[in-house]
């Protein structure tokens, strides 16, 4: 559903009814609204993208919940507040887009340990630690950044 000009906001009940989906595309509409607290009930979700759209609010913490996802891209809305150490939870993550909003705060160390791929050894037998984290992107360049991310492959503004 990318590029279509839909608009308006997206009901709860929408996010409800869509648990089985793995998907969820819809880049570059016009949708306005906060994302759902109920997007964490989609379990099998490996992939969002919902950038330049006019979505507002904050990440809901729900989205931790999702061990499945990969790819998180969320940039050029309007989103605000900080981003939610649940994040860290997604140990298969591999790319994330948040830049284009206006999230401030420090990204979490969680977040930012699922770019290292350390093991370690527990009661002899070797732990993967870290996660796939291969791509994170935020607002965090300049002199007084909106995010500060030490872990951020790709700052802007």
């Amino acid at each position: 559903m990318d590029n279509n000009q839909f608009v308006g906001s997206i009901p709860d009940s929408w996010w409800e009814g869509l648990s089985a989906f793995e998907e969820i595309y819809l880049y570059k509409n016009e949708l306005s609204g906060s994302l759902s607290s109920n997007i964490g009930n989609m379990l099998n979700l490996v992939d969002i993208r919902v950038s330049r759209n006019r979505f507002d609010g904050t990440i809901p913490s729900e989205i931790g919940t999702l061990s499945r996802l990969r790819y998180i891209f969320i940039e050029d809305n309007k989103m605000t507040g900080a981003i939610p150490s649940e994040i860290g939870n997604l140990i298969d993550l591999e790319e994330m887009r948040l830049y284009g909003n206006e999230f401030i705060g420090i990204m979490p160390d969680s977040v930012c340990n699922l770019k290292s791929s350390a093991t370690a050894k527990t009661a002899g037998s070797t732990v993967a630690m870290g996660g796939h984290l291969q791509f994170l992107a935020s607002d965090c360049r300049g002199d007084t950044p909106e995010v500060q991310c030490n872990c951020c492959d790709n700052c802007r503004r």
